[in-house]
């Protein structure tokens, strides 16, 4: 399975005028400010091709329009299994005529993602987020009732752990 994914495109764009129409071949996801362009195949090739042409249908669209894309925060990502991943070669993700720069990781709504879905770099961020929380919510603890202390981790540990964990929570044993 191959997915491609850009961002950025003006939230203007997204939000009132985008133009569904011109794109034949890739499924768009779309979040505030932050457009998604994916296509799955068995042959990262045919997925390749797919998001290009959509691609070059957005461009020409931005174009006509005057509206502008930036490149600089837009990045293609090839997703599949830590088999296969490290035995294909680089993307060729095109937009505006620029290469798009092919990342092996990238944090998409406040979740970390990597090429394999291993969440090895998700896991290690909410640790360093986690971390201090609970060595602080340690030193008050003899200070404070068990009731207080129950809300303050409500409050500032348990969202860092909560949110997005029904897409990770099923990540593998080392990161258990």
């Amino acid at each position: 399975m191959s997915t491609v994914s850009i961002g950025s495109i003006p939230a203007i764009v997204v939000l009132n005028f985008w133009p569904f129409s011109v794109l034949h071949n890739s499924q768009v996801i779309l979040h505030a400010d932050d457009t998604e362009f994916h296509a799955s195949s068995n042959d990262v090739g045919a997925a390749e091709q797919c998001v290009n042409d959509d691609l070059n249908q957005v461009s020409v669209w931005l174009c006509r329009n005057d509206l502008i894309s930036n490149h600089k925060k837009s990045e293609a990502m090839l997703v599949g299994s830590r088999y296969s991943v490290p035995n294909t070669h680089n993307l060729q993700v095109k937009h505006d005529g620029k290469l798009l720069k092919q990342s092996e990781h990238c944090k998409y709504l406040g979740v970390y993602m990597d090429s394999c879905l291993n969440w090895n770099k998700h896991i290690m961020y909410i640790a360093s987020r986690v971390y201090p929380k609970l060595k602080m919510l340690n030193r008050i603890a003899p200070f404070l009732r068990q009731r207080v202390l129950l809300n303050i981790y409500k409050q500032t540990i348990l969202p860092i752990l909560d949110y997005g964990c029904i897409i990770w929570d099923l990540c593998g044993k080392s990161n258990s």
